[in-house]
């Protein structure tokens, strides 16, 4: 292989067939697959983009993130490839908003909400017409004001959370996505994402039947 070449690709197809080829019963000697590869590999000029550069661009942009979105986002990018141009990291950053920017966070099925991971960050929106609820409390060490950090969970995690929270306090409050790092210190509403917003009144019908 072309010592010239540093792309991850070349490694890891080398890698996935020396591991996979003898568990399905082909057990290939690692020369004969690297001499057969390097024929390949030195005969073309390819430029790799990867999973983790969509989900870095991703977070950098305030978004949760999944391995089923990074592959759409990665299979978009391949169908409109503009062969004069090929592909930049313009190219995924606006790949990234059209993918983000269709999305309907209450339409999501639970199963997909399961799958998208990230930071968010809730602030309430309390409402003179609501009064709040006396049962729920505001823990200092949870909440600062009126927002409270979320790191590393679900948007199905953050989705239930947020719904008790309505629920019991009867206080609206609204969802956002963060990029990692972010401090309460910034303005959410500049750095980061809506996701969505939570009413006492869209689960009114859910507490008569409770």
């Amino acid at each position: 292989m072309s010592t010239a070449r540093d792309s991850v690709l070349y490694s890891d197809i080398q890698d996935l067939l020396e591991k996979q080829l003898p568990e399905h019963g082909y057990p290939v000697p690692p020369e004969l697959i690297r001499d057969i590869l390097n024929d390949l590999f030195d005969s073309v000029a390819l430029h790799v983009w990867s999973r983790e550069d969509v989900i870095g661009v991703a977070k950098e942009r305030s978004w949760p993130t999944s391995p089923e979105a990074t592959d759409e986002i990665l299979e978009n990018i391949e169908r409109h490839v503009d062969c004069e141009l090929g592909i930049t990291w313009l190219t995924i950053e606006i790949a990234v908003d059209d993918f983000y920017g269709g999305i309907d966070w209450w339409e999501l099925p639970k199963k997909k909400r399961e799958q998208y991971r990230g930071n968010f960050i809730m602030k309430l929106e309390k409402d003179e017409d609501l009064p709040p609820s006396e049962i729920y409390t505001f823990s200092p060490t949870i909440w600062q004001g009126d927002y409270r950090l979320l790191k590393d969970k679900t948007l199905q995690e953050v989705f239930e959370e947020a719904k008790r929270i309505v629920k019991e306090s009867n206080i609206p409050l609204r969802l956002y996505s963060i990029e990692p790092g972010y401090t309460l210190k910034e303005g959410v509403e500049e750095n980061g994402k809506e996701i969505a917003d939570f009413h006492p009144d869209y689960f009114e019908e859910e507490n008569k039947d409770e």
